[in-house]
């Protein structure tokens, strides 16, 4: 290999590293997101059915099912967080395979990110959703109970 084909291995690899450190980085940030608005809007339907419960307000059914939409959203926060780890870990292991160049190995690597990876963005974009629905449903609690 000339020195032009090195170095562009190098740029698309280093490329490559820095593509999955700003990936790393944007999940993580959705991460909290979902879990810091999602843990904040089960305190405030914890605190509203409290308050209505004192009051002798009714409680809607629309407060319990935002509050069961934020732990949801929380929940499966956590599932994409381990399905990101594992994605991870298949990633390294076919890193591995490519340096022992044990090819058949590696496609099976290779299938298991794939599909970690899609049930990473599929349950975090649940998550995302779950969290919409619990701030949308406890605004509608809110307007119909005041």
């Amino acid at each position: 290999m000339d020195t032009k084909e090195l170095e562009t291995k190098e740029y698309v690899k280093d490329l490559s590293n820095r593509n999955w450190d700003f990936y790393k980085l944007a999940s993580q940030r959705l991460d909290y997101l979902v879990v810091s608005v999602s843990g904040a809007g089960i305190y405030i339907c914890l605190e509203l059915m409290k308050y209505l419960n004192d009051n002798g307000i009714c409680i809607t059914n629309c407060i319990k099912l935002s509050g069961l939409s934020f732990a949801v959203a929380i929940i499966l926060n956590f599932c994409s967080q381990f399905f990101v780890f594992n994605a991870y870990h298949n990633l390294l292991k076919i890193e591995q395979i490519h340096k022992l160049s044990l090819e058949d190995d590696a496609k099976w690597c290779f299938v298991k990110f794939g599909r970690y990876s899609k049930l990473a963005s599929i349950s975090i974009f649940a998550s995302i959703g779950f969290m919409f629905i619990g701030i949308i449903g406890l605004i509608y609690a809110l307007y119909t109970t005041f």
